[in-house]
């Protein structure tokens, strides 16, 4: 399989950027959106389940978008609560700026919905598969 150039990597990059600014505006107008870090760990713990050790995801549900330049103390404490309960983390090509504009927010580093519909729809904009592996890796 041939590799792609520089050009398509731009375009895809850009597809995907657009799939997940419509997704989470949609999601927000919704009312189905999570913005803030506090209030996303307090979301993860409810929805999420904790690792039983076994490695596999006991009820994978909802997703969080972080952004590509959220602070490291935010992308610390986000991927840490994915991690234990379980929650798909997608660290996202956008930036806060992208990401805040399309959902009216001043400032938004990271989002999560826990919606069935919303959350399978931004897994499907990145390659994700119902089965959380990434298509092409």
């Amino acid at each position: 399989m041939p590799k792609p150039t520089d050009m398509e990597k731009v375009i895809a990059e850009a597809q995907i950027k657009s799939k997940l600014l419509t997704m989470a505006g949609f999601a927000m107008r919704a009312g189905k959106l999570v913005c803030g870090t506090d209030k996303i760990c307090d979301e993860i713990r409810r929805h999420g389940w904790p690792e039983d050790g076994s490695g596999g995801n006991a009820r994978p549900m909802g997703v969080v978008l972080l952004t590509a330049d959220a602070s490291d103390n935010t992308k610390k404490r986000i991927t840490n609560a994915c991690r234990y309960y379980q929650v798909e983390l997608i660290v996202s090509p956008l930036t806060s700026e992208e990401l805040a504009a399309r959902i009216g927010k001043a400032a938004a580093a990271a989002c999560a919905t826990f919606d069935k519909d919303f959350a399978d729809g931004m897994k499907k904009a990145v390659g994700i598969s119902r089965d959380n592996r990434r298509k092409g890796v």
